[in-house]
């Protein structure tokens, strides 16, 4: 067999593809296009910004991802045992009046964000911390 016959073989799309090749150069954005063109760096940046002004808006508690978020501080606590026993009493009071789950990071901040300097001072009075 010496080969097929002439026509047999040839692509019939080859046409086709070239003119297919011509209408995407001719479709392109030409550069002088008025369109703004966007790239993804600008639009995080904008996503960021969008992002920081919804956080702002909601309490912090609904926006935070982990419980440990912007806590950069970690201060150990240690309680004598009557402390420890009030500390976990004061956490299932305070689920309970939430009627909620409430991380004991959580409740050890609320504690400092509400502390009463008066009340704290004259406990401290109470230990001895005054006397000469």
């Amino acid at each position: 067999m010496t080969g097929m016959k002439e026509g047999a073989g040839d692509n019939p799309f080859a046409d086709d593809a070239d003119e297919a090749q011509d209408a995407d150069v001719d479709s392109s954005i030409e550069p002088d296009s008025e369109e703004p063109i966007s790239s993804n760096s600008d639009s995080k940046v904008g996503e960021e910004a969008d992002s920081e002004k919804n956080r702002q808006e909601y309490p912090y508690m609904l926006i935070r991802d982990t419980v440990k978020q912007d806590r950069t501080n970690d201060h150990v606590c240690q309680l004598r045992d009557e402390y420890s026993a009030h500390e976990d009493a004061l956490h299932d009071e305070v689920e309970e009046l939430l009627g909620d789950e409430v991380y004991l990071t959580d409740l050890r901040e609320a504690i400092v964000a509400t502390a009463d300097p008066d009340a704290i001072a004259e406990q401290l009075r109470e230990w001895g911390q005054d006397i000469s």
